[in-house]
């Protein structure tokens, strides 16, 4: 029933934000700054997953995000159907109906072949068991157990999908852009996206409008010498009979050519594999004998060292590496897999970086110098070949094993000494954002191994290379300036024109969009008079195009950094050279994302589809739960279970709004401030401030628990504090509290926020509501109540332990430090200038510590300065005043109710005493703990 709710809530809000056009961004809309966020358009072989769904939200909570902020939102998405996985399926799909009919009968679906598919799983997964080290896992796999028979069939995937009586239509590729698209972009509506739906598009020739906006992007970088011909060596596909591409891959993306060098050798090289087979050859001549090798083939072979290896043998002698290694690390056989890793690892390394050659011609020189060198002689002299294959295995998405091999191919030139100089000094300086150093580092990489890259492709979907219409240009390569066409592509297609085939809103004809019209659009050049398209129509998509640029931001998966991230900075610069203005500015990524701390996996059945989350949890409520499970570039948690306490807490909180509302006149009014009036005021207002800063660097789980968890902790104190105290609620904190949470919480559950909007009075939509306004915490009041809470906290666990039931109870505070605690804290204003500098600061404390009389008490004075310290980085300076800015007693009798019946003791049996005046209460042996901010209790039964 709650979550049949909050979909019913969800489905009306949907209705009226499409019906007001509440997405909608124009240049002439707002006179306020614009704001581009993107997200990589989706491949459309198959509907919207949780994973789509995960990264998607970092675009759509930063979107709603700055929107809230003031700013002119754009946030556009299309339908990516460029490339080889749609011609794959449907020629794969074309082949099984080919085969086995229509609908196809497969023999695993006879129950005689499929046992005995299952039965040769069974000894396989058997066999493999026996071999490995861990006896725990049984000898049938789950996949046997479920009857699995590794068979993968297009037609069985497709099932999951398509109803089945439409399924022979998708031997036609095309079939797939009609179908899976429009699905995609329901699904999206249905998870409360908040996009321009004008702007969106599918890729491919289909799109007349962006197939000539991709022509026109391979002309200008053919113009710039960026686009060139000739053998490369690439991943190949044998079956395809072309270049095999990351996108083209179903294992192996990422993995580019490895260049080796064949040698034929006589004798044996440094590795300890090697090492340690030759000494058990020579040791177990009865081992030795079953692979036909006698004493003589072995016995008289002793190894030769030729490198000196600083640290592995005597100084300016050579030394046999994987002897040594071998020795330090007591390995005795080939066996033992994980210790000749190791010593592989290390002989190897050090062989290359510190090794010095001791024999031959090149004595007394670097390895790594003359590796090359001795290359490229072996190379002349017919000793050796080069050779190339794949760093690992890659599977084409046809099922073909790939090889490497050296083609003819028109190539991007990435790599390029002053192209990618210019890409490095844009992404490393202060007009790119990339929002975690580590994904700073990736790109580094990046841009150090990407180099010259296969453009075009012979056969699958897509557009055709404009000067040579033999090649097909490839999924990567179609994908990088797209952002450019969002900012024009409502005015060229507009609403429900994914293809392009109802025209365009304003007019204009696909054969009209000539290089020349898009270099006006997109460079600035001269108006083309002759294009047939009136002056002051291009002139608005050009202004579309300055307003929209460059991009403010671009979230994606992890994954596309080394490839289309990258390639997407290089064709920027390539595009606008003159203009690094209009570079994007920002690139936030994320990692994967696991349910139940599982990878997703359809044979665990926790693989979740984006419209199953939705009719599971609700849309707000998943979204919640994407929020919660993470941020950095380490692999995020999906949990179901906080998805399912989402759905309580929403409906919860929704039905205590609508309680508020309708009993608002029994609230408090506008009399004066109480103390716990002023502490609940002051923590929305510091709690605003606090999401503020967590959304706007992209940590949106920290602005979860700031805006949601802390601020609720916060109205929920408050509201016990009135209830035990007798005090009605203010009724203008709690209308400011619903506003306040409505409005900050827009971004992760905007439905339920538009709801509590709409119940708090709040006027038009609080998607287009501004970002609450509020004063400035009172840093001081913070300090009071985090005493209070904090105190609070620890005189329940005191009474919890008490082995007694507490009747009695004395809080203990004190005014003033003692001495030694006001001579460190002096010492901290001294040295103020490096308190933030960890590192530092901490350095310098030990040397002050050292000239203390009294060292039995230096442990003490480490520990408070490291909590004062602590304080001061979130309070500021008032964490090292000399004596607390405040009364202690007096806060705490002010809120003795509330105290008591924290630690259920009648309130009539606490008292608050000053023991810096009075001393502690008779028999109390723990007051030593005692200081200003930090009272103490001693309790009595």
């Amino acid at each position: 029933m709650r979550k049949d709710t909050l979909r019913g809530i969800e489905v009306a809000i949907q209705d009226k934000w499409e019906e007001a056009k509440v997405f909608e961004s124009d240049a002439n809309s707002s006179d306020a700054e614009a704001f581009m966020v993107t997200f990589p358009y989706p491949y459309m072989n198959g509907r919207l997953h949780l994973g789509h769904a995960f990264s998607l939200t970092k675009a759509i909570f930063r979107a709603q995000y700055e929107r809230n902020k003031g700013k002119n939102v754009l946030f556009p998405f299309a339908f990516h159907c460029t490339g080889m996985p749609i011609q794959a399926a449907a020629n794969k799909l074309k082949a099984e109906i080919k085969q086995f009919g229509c609908p196809p009968k497969f023999p695993e679906q006879d129950p005689a072949v499929l046992a005995k598919m299952v039965e040769e799983a069974e000894a396989a997964a058997k066999a493999k068991a026996a071999k490995s080290t861990d006896k725990s896992k049984g000898s049938k796999s789950k996949l046997v157990a479920k009857g699995y028979t590794g068979i993968v069939r297009q037609w069985n995937i497709l099932t999951k999908m398509v109803p089945v009586e439409e399924i022979p239509k998708f031997v036609d590729p095309q079939e797939w852009l009609q179908y899976f698209p429009p699905h995609g972009l329901a699904d999206l509506k249905k998870f409360g996206c908040g996009v321009d739906w004008r702007r969106s598009f599918i890729t491919t020739a289909t799109n007349e409008f962006y197939d000539s906006f991709i022509r026109w992007q391979f002309n200008t970088l053919k113009e710039k010498g960026k686009i060139l011909f000739g053998k490369r060596n690439n991943i190949w596909s044998v079956l395809d009979n072309q270049v095999c591409a990351d996108h083209d891959r179903s294992e192996g993306e990422g993995v580019g050519p490895q260049e080796y060098t064949i040698i034929k050798l006589k004798v044996l090289d440094d590795a300890p594999d090697d090492y340690v087979s030759l000494q058990v050859l020579k040791d177990k001549p009865d081992f030795a004998a079953k692979y036909n090798i006698t004493p003589s083939m072995v016995d008289p072979f002793e190894v030769v060292p030729i490198i000196e290896i600083p640290g592995y043998g005597e100084e300016g002698e050579a030394c046999a590496t994987a002897k040594v290694v071998c020795e330090k690390l007591k390995i005795k056989t080939f066996n033992e897999k994980d210790k000749l890793a190791k010593a592989k690892d290390e002989t190897y390394l050090k062989g290359f970086t510190s090794g010095i050659m001791r024999v031959g011609p090149h004595a007394g020189k670097k390895v790594s110098v003359v590796k090359p060198i001795i290359k490229k002689e072996m190379i002349d002299a017919g000793q050796a070949c080069l050779y190339f294959e794949p760093e690992s295995k890659v599977m084409s998405r046809t099922g073909d094993e790939c090889v490497v091999a050296a083609t003819d191919q028109w190539y991007l030139e990435y790599g390029e000494d002053k192209w990618r100089e210019a890409v490095e000094k844009h992404v490393f300086s202060d007009n790119f954002n990339a929002y975690d150093p580590a994904s700073l580092d990736r790109y580094r990489q990046s841009l150090a191994w990407l180099k010259e890259w296969a453009c075009t492709r012979q056969f699958g979907l897509g557009t055709q290379l404009p000067w040579d219409e033999q090649w097909v240009i490839e999924s990567l390569s179609d994908s990088t300036i797209y952002m450019a066409y969002y900012a024009i592509a409502h005015k060229l297609q507009g609403v429900d024109n994914l293809d392009g085939k109802k025209g365009s809103p304003v007019g204009i004809k696909p054969e009209q969009l000539t290089d020349a019209v898009y270099d006006y659009i997109f460079r600035g050049k001269a108006y083309p008079s002759d294009c047939g398209i009136a002056e002051d129509v291009l002139a608005d998509l050009r202004k579309e195009f300055k307003t929209w640029y460059p991009m403010a931001l671009r979230v994606s998966a992890k994954d596309l950094i080394p490839n289309h991230l990258t390639m997407a900075l290089y064709n920027h610069a390539a595009i606008w050279d003159d203009e690094p203005g209009m570079w994007p500015k920002g690139y936030y990524t994320n990692g994967h994302v696991q349910v139940d701390a599982e990878k997703m996996s359809k044979s665990k059945g926790n693989f979740l589809m984006m419209d199953e989350c939705v009719d599971m949890y609700s849309c707000d409520a998943t979204r919640f739960a994407c929020a919660d499970a993470g941020d950095s570039l380490e692999d995020a948690n999906f949990s179901r279970e906080t998805a399912d306490n989402a759905i309580m807490s929403l409906f919860t909180e929704l039905e205590w709004v609508k309680e508020v509302v309708s009993t608002k006149g029994e609230l408090r009014g506008n009399e004066d401030m109480v103390f716990m009036d002023n502490v609940f005021d002051n923590s929305i207002n510091r709690l605003v401030k606090e999401t503020d800063e967590a959304f706007s660097g992209m940590r949106f789980r920290d602005g979860l628990k700031t805006g949601w968890y802390e601020l609720i902790g916060a109205r929920n104190s408050y509201r016990d504090w009135c209830q035990v105290s007798g005090v009605k609620p203010r009724a203008d904190l709690y209308d400011k509290f619903i506003k306040v949470i409505a409005v900050i919480m827009t971004p992760i559950i905007p439905h339920w926020s538009e709801e509590i909007w709409k119940l708090s009075g709040g006027e038009g939509f609080v998607v287009k509501a501004p970002w609450p306004v509020v004063p400035v915490e009172d840093k001081l009041l913070t300090k009071q109540s985090s005493c209070l809470f904090k105190s609070l906290r620890q005189f329940r666990l005191t009474v919890q332990k008490s082995k007694k039931k507490v009747n009695k109870a004395v809080i203990m505070v004190v005014d003033k430090y003692p001495s030694w605690k006001v001579d460190a804290l002096v010492w901290m204003n001294d040295n103020i200038a490096t308190i933030e500098d960890s590192k530092k600061f901490m350095g310098e404390l030990k040397n002050w510590t050292k000239q203390l009389e009294d060292k039995k008490n230096v442990k003490n004075v480490m520990q408070f300065v490291s909590f004062v310290r602590k304080e001061y980085m979130e309070l500021g300076a008032v964490a090292m005043d000399q004596t607390v800015p405040y009364d202690q007693k007096e806060l705490f009798e002010g809120v003795l109710k509330y105290i008591a019946s924290q630690l259920n003791v009648e309130v009539d049996n606490i008292e608050v005493v000053d023991i810096g005046k009075d001393g502690p209460p008779q028999g109390c042996k723990n007051s030593d703990g005692v200081g200003p901010g930090k009272p103490g209790i001693f309790t009595m039964s």
